[in-house]
């Protein structure tokens, strides 16, 4: 979500810029130029923070499969044991 809504904010940004869209009696004044390049240079900020953070995130995922993985692995192997030693106890008692 943070990702749509910075990428709106600079494509609204550089539409202005680009355009010109903005209305000559408002060029004149500093204010909007400065709140223009503000939202320029949050935009681009936040783009730059998803971008980071996504990649954060994908790393941290991957080392949670990769945890849980080991730990299915481990379960497994306990489960063969057990049903390993219970086909041996099955097979003592049918020897009997």
């Amino acid at each position: 979500t943070k990702l749509l809504a910075s990428t709106l904010m600079f494509g609204v940004a550089m539409e202005l810029t680009i355009e010109g869209a903005i209305p000559s009696e408002l060029e004149r004044d500093s204010r909007v130029l400065v709140l223009l390049a503000a939202c320029q240079a949050s935009a681009i900020s936040a783009l730059g923070n998803s971008i980071l953070l996504a990649f954060v995130l994908t790393r941290r995922m991957a080392h949670f499969m990769v945890e849980r993985a080991e730990r299915n692995a481990r379960t497994r192997r306990r489960l063969l044991r057990h049903a390993q030693q219970l086909a041996r106890l099955i097979g003592e008692w049918a020897a009997l």
